[in-house]
């Protein structure tokens, strides 16, 4: 009985230890999906995917302000907690959004086409 404990420990141990590695991609993390919410004096909402092998986000969006309201393309990346955005809309300079992620929130900044550190507060739906 003794001979068969050991080992057994040792598989039990050598298993508990193999905790996920906080370096690397988080698979349960997954931005995939619809975000809407604030910017500046406007609303922004996004259609997100995200590539959760490679990291990488793309997809669609519109945003809307006092001027009107411009459909964008999404280009990113996420290290979590950590997403950059470049958000380019047709006929104007791009938006670089920086953002961090707390659930089913992101919080950040905007800079370009025309905006200088504005807040940026999108909500998953």
């Amino acid at each position: 009985m003794r001979r068969f404990v050991a080992p057994l420990l040792a598989l039990v141990l050598l298993f508990s230890a193999c905790g996920g590695d906080s370096t690397g991609p988080d698979s349960k993390t997954d931005l995939t999906g619809t975000w809407a919410g604030s910017i500046s004096d406007g609303t922004l909402s996004l259609t997100v995917n995200h590539n959760t092998s490679t990291n990488t986000l793309t997809g669609s969006g519109n945003i809307v302000g006092p001027g009107g309201s411009a459909a964008l393309v999404i280009q990113g990346n996420f290290a979590k907690p950590n997403v950059s955005m470049t958000l380019s809309p047709a006929g104007y300079a791009p938006l670089n959004v920086t953002a961090q992620i707390s659930g089913n929130t992101m919080t950040g900044t905007a800079n370009g086409s025309g905006m200088s550190n504005v807040s940026v507060n999108l909500a998953r739906n």
